[in-house]
């Protein structure tokens, strides 16, 4: 994995924990 990739994993799980309702399908 690349930085980007990294960088791109931490900020959708930073996302997710903070607030489910960004990512309703998503997760599905």
């Amino acid at each position: 994995m690349t930085k980007e990739d990294i960088t791109a994993v931490l900020l959708y799980a930073a996302k997710i924990t903070g607030k489910e309702e960004v990512y309703p399908v998503t997760l599905e």
